[in-house]
């Protein structure tokens, strides 16, 4: 019978006693308190010194040009369709990527800048969200954005009309260099019947052929190059505009989060330091 009774107490000796703890805890209350306030007040100190976080919002309709449907039949009416002067996914992709590039200000804060569609039917809208402590700096980062899309899209119709108008110059040179050599291979035919020379003959209207499968290419390149640029040139288009005004406010304070955790983090502590401070004092008597 000894023998049985002495593992049941030797489990009970050895096991956590959830009473004998929270009698522990009790008695030092105070200590608990007093880390608790101090954690408590050091996290509200620090949410007090931090810095406002102030958000400003900005719209801006994407111009559009149209364009005719090239799936109706050429017995239907024409129907015109809207397109965006430029994609929204390039537009993000050149404003997250070159336009920060080159601002010194936003590349240490390039995390606080978004980008959003709004109409996502017509995705004509885009909503451009900046968030800092300066409300300067804010309006500075947003008109600069609004400045350097509206410029863009004004120089993208320039720079096609100046990359077709560039590309139909030494066509027209070649067209004109082409007719020059035209006139000289039919002089040289007339010159080479005069005196029967058939191998001369041969070799001249072989190339005349050759000249004149280059002269239609170059032709049919200037014809399809003219049909863009009076295309670009008589186009329907919609500016890119900034809608409304910029819209500033302060982003939500995060002080009684901090507060709480602080809270939470010092009962917590506080709580370890009691436990360890008895384990200590535990470990001590039974080594003596």
């Amino acid at each position: 019978m000894p023998q049985q009774n002495l593992e049941p107490q030797y489990y009970q000796d050895d096991g956590i006693d959830l009473f004998e703890i929270i009698q522990k805890l009790i008695a030092s209350k105070k200590l608990i308190i007093v880390i608790t306030l101090l954690i408590t007040i050091l996290g509200s100190i620090y949410s007090f010194q931090r810095m406002p976080l102030y958000q400003s919002t900005a719209l801006v309709e994407i111009g559009q040009y149209q364009k005719q449907n090239q799936n109706q039949n050429q017995n239907q009416n024409q129907i015109m369709i809207q397109i965006l002067i430029e994609p929204f996914d390039a537009l993000i992709l050149e404003l997250s990527t070159n336009f920060i590039h080159n601002n010194k200000l936003l590349e240490a804060n390039s995390e606080n800048l978004e980008f959003k569609r709004i109409d996502k039917k017509n995705n004509k809208v885009l909503q451009i969200d900046f968030n800092s402590p300066s409300l300067a700096t804010n309006k500075k980062i947003i008109n600069e954005l609004i400045i350097y899309i509206e410029k863009r899209h004004l120089d993208l119709k320039s720079s096609l009309i100046q990359n077709i108008t560039a590309r139909l110059e030494p066509i027209n040179k070649n067209l004109k260099n082409s007719n020059a050599r035209s006139i000289q291979f039919d002089n040289l035919l007339m010159s080479s019947n005069e005196f029967n020379e058939l191998e001369l003959q041969t070799t001249i209207l072989k190339s005349q052929l050759e000249e004149a499968e280059f002269n239609f290419s170059l032709l049919q390149e200037q014809a399809d190059l003219e049909i863009q640029l009076e295309s670009l040139m008589n186009q329907n288009q919609s500016r890119t505009q900034f809608i409304g005004e910029i819209k500033v406010g302060a982003v939500g304070s995060k002080n009684k989060l901090i507060i709480l955790i602080s809270f939470i983090l010092g009962l917590i502590f506080s709580i370890f330091v009691v436990l360890m401070k008895d384990l200590l004092k535990t470990f001590k008597e039974r080594s003596a």
